[in-house]
């Protein structure tokens, strides 16, 4: 049977659209066997869409019964069953009661019956012959919504061009020498005026009048957060006693974690805690700006990312979170300025950060704090373009006019960002889903067909403010039941690498089951940069998830440790990027953990580029100056110097007295030179330069050369106090 010339196929053909048009056949028609067993001879059936295929007579028709379309050929629909029976498909009468299309030799008014080829087969009259999709395989119709006209696309993969000529380069980072370490990567990333900035705010805090609340230098702060990665690393044990040196619990099967044996003890890692600040809270700064106690952090971040790296082609936009469920108020760094409420994120409440990140690296890379309509009516281009589109501008600023595309979520997609984007040289897409001003929401869903993963394409044509005329793409995608929608400047729709998702299977356990969707290349870029964000949030909230291990009841603090989770962060995206692809999260944290409670700071040197391992005795000789600074009160004879002295109690599996005698000079004390003592078997005692009396001899002050004399000859020692004689040999 020839279906191209079955009347119900002309009819079809001759219908402006098929959707909408109804239809009955034979419950044959889905197998015979499978219609014995059912009471209907008939099933009745809409086309969801117009032809699938012209060309292969291919349609989509939704049968009751079915909860989505299935793609028909008119050859099997007008064809016969299993047994050779005729399956009598028909068209049927419309829902509003219109009577089935027919077939009209002479067409409907508004049809054109194709002329017949001139002798001699003129081109004219060949194109004139062609069906609809030969004679314009690219756009089919316009629509205008609002002030774009958009037009669609026949073929899904009509884009074959990309607008964006520039190569896809990778990240890199601007350094004299690549980092190789997690720690080199974190003094990498870590903004240079930090420590400063810290240290200017925090050390009049500290009266500096005892040990306890001496003045912070840079070696003892980053300890101190060296410290606090520690805790964040062992959320499972109370903060107070992750100093023990006992086992409070006899069926514990791990040592206690004494972290007092690194240089800081408890007390002294409080009061820094409670003193820590990171930008100025006076008067005169508040009238100026309410968030003036953290903005310092923010604005040394951003800087210093733009000078430290260099992203790839492919940048995102999202939102972060600085959660915090404390009060909110003016004027104070115990409160919050704004409070926001982001229901969609797994912390919704806090400060609302405003992210872009590197989608080949992972590293953040901008953040700017969501301050609240007041103050963002007073930012830069919110006049000119409103909220979102400002917003966006601000964040990507630094990589203007250097063609890099930027991936935005729903907040911040649409046409004016996609524009203006374009505008400063950058390219643009994302996925729209609120900001729908201009986009062609409706046309675009009724296009897109039923198949899993299908598109459709619209394209409109901008002029810039230059003169340039550029395109925007309007794409479509069904996934399951819903149909998501993007905005793009550049990319192609040709078919690209299909999403694949598992599933296990409910009567066979432990088999899993792949399924594929058909996704545009286009997409295939948008699926790259989406998640960044992300999986950076994730990584800092819920694997470190520093903020919740540093409780507090100060804003500042909080924000704080928001920021420096960052920076960790993208200390291990750096690296697993750039130096050590297959590093691991928790084990690099803990090197890092370890590597800044024995910085070379503590010693009066620069940081240190190779201080040592985990598990590593503070002996050790890059350890030890860390441990000599006891706990973060003044060693009694000092740090500095080529052999610093160290307290005995910090020595690894140490189980002596509290005192020893001084190799040199036979007296009692508690210290010991940190290069010479090999373990605990091997300790050299060592008298400090100066020493204050206890006891009777309490105020009295007492000076020693023990330790000059040790550093001039290391190997001298005293005879000890007590000693028999070596007895002398006889005569034979």
């Amino acid at each position: 049977m020839d279906a191209a010339n079955h009347e119900i196929t002309k009819a079809l053909k001759q219908c402006r659209t098929l959707k909408g048009v109804n239809c009955s056949i034979k419950s044959q028609f889905f197998g015979v066997a499978w219609a014995a067993a059912q009471d209907k001879p008939r099933y009745s059936g809409t086309f969801t869409q117009s032809w699938k295929d012209k060309k292969k007579l291919e349609v989509v028709i939704k049968w009751e019964g079915w909860a989505r379309g299935r793609k028909c050929d008119m050859k099997t629909l007008l064809g016969n069953d299993e047994d050779g029976e005729p399956l009598n498909f028909r068209l049927e009468p419309y829902d509003n009661d219109d009577d089935a299309p027919i077939y009209d030799a002479d067409g409907p008014d508004w049809y054109e019956a194709p002329q017949a080829p001139a002798a001699g087969g003129g081109s004219a009259e060949e194109d004139d012959s062609l069906d609809d999709d030969e004679q314009c395989p690219e756009l089919l119709e316009e629509i205008e919504v609002g002030d774009y006209t958009w037009k669609k696309h026949r073929e899904p993969a009509a884009v074959k061009e990309d607008a964006r000529t520039e190569p896809r380069y990778p990240p890199k980072l601007i350094a004299a020498q690549q980092p190789k370490t997690i720690d080199e990567m974190f003094y990498h990333m870590l903004p240079s005026g930090w420590l400063d900035l810290q240290l200017k705010y925090t050390n009049p805090l500290l009266h500096g009048n005892d040990a306890l609340h001496a003045k912070l230098d840079q070696g003892e702060l980053l300890q101190w957060w060296g410290y606090s990665l520690t805790l964040a690393l062992h959320p499972g044990i109370p903060i107070d006693k992750m100093w023990s040196e006992k086992q409070h619990d006899e069926e514990a099967l791990l040592m206690p974690p004494s972290l007092g044996r690194h240089g800081m003890w408890i007390n002294r890692w409080k009061a820094i805690r409670s003193a820590l600040r990171f930008g100025p809270d006076g008067d005169v700064d508040f009238d100026r700006d309410v968030w003036c106690f953290v903005r310092p952090l923010v604005e040394q971040f951003n800087t210093h990312m733009a000078t430290c790296m260099h992203p790839g082609w492919l940048l995102g936009d999202d939102e972060s979170m600085c959660a915090w469920r404390g009060a909110e108020g003016l004027r104070s760094i115990l409160k919050i300025p704004k409070k926001s409420w982001v229901p969609r994120k797994p912390e919704p409440l806090g400060a609302e950060l405003k992210t872009t990140g590197d989608a080949l690296s992972g590293v953040l890379l901008f953040v700017e704090i969501q301050e609240g309509k007041e103050a963002h009516a007073k930012q830069e281009f919110y006049k000119e373009f409103g909220h979102t589109t400002a917003t966006t501008l601000r964040m990507n600023k630094a990589w203007a006019g250097s063609k890099r595309v930027v991936y935005g979520d729903s907040w911040f997609a649409g046409v004016k960002t996609a524009v203006q984007m374009l505008e400063r040289g950058l390219h643009f897409m994302g996925d729209v889903k609120t900001n729908t001003k201009g986009y062609p929401v409706e046309a675009l869903e009724e296009a897109t067909g039923e198949e899993r993963g299908a598109w459709a394409v619209f394209e409109t044509t901008v002029t810039l403010g230059n003169g340039d005329e550029r395109k925007l793409f309007a794409i479509s995608h069904r996934r399951g039941s819903e149909v998501h929608k993007f905005i793009s400047t550049c990319g192609t729709t040709l078919p690209g690498n299909a999403h694949v998702g598992t599933f296990d299977d409910e009567e066979e356990e432990g088999v899993p089951h792949v399924l594929e969707r058909k996704c545009p290349k286009v997409l295939n870029d948008c699926t790259l940069a989406q998640p960044v964000i992300d999986r950076h949030n994730r990584y800092r909230q819920f694997i470190l998830a520093l903020e919740k291990r540093i409780l507090t009841n100060s804003f500042s603090l909080r924000f704080g440790t928001t920021m420096h989770g960052i920076v960790f962060t993208n200390a291990f995206f750096g690296l697993r990027c750039f130096s050590l692809p297959v590093a691991d999260f928790k084990p690099e944290m803990t090197k890092l953990a370890y590597r800044l409670m024995h910085n070379s700071l503590l010693v009066g040197k620069g940081p240190s580029r190779s201080p040592g391992t985990p598990g590593g005795a503070p002996n050790s000789p890059n350890g030890a100056a860390s441990a000599a600074s006891d706990s973060g009160r003044s060693s009694p004879g000092g740090c500095c110097g080529s052999h610093p002295l160290m307290p005995l109690r910090n020595l690894i599996n140490y189980r002596g007295g509290k005192q020893q005698r001084c190799v040199l000079c036979g007296g009692k004390t508690a210290l010991c030179c940190s290069i010479c003592t090999t373990d605990t078997d091997h300790i050299v005692p060592i008298c400090p330069h100066v020493a204050k009396g206890r006891g009777k001899d309490k105020g009295k002050v007492f000076i020693h050369d023990c330790q000059r004399l040790h550093e001039e000859d290391p190997s001298a020692r005293a005879p000890r106090k007590g000693a028999k004689r070596v007895k002398r040999a006889r005569n034979a």
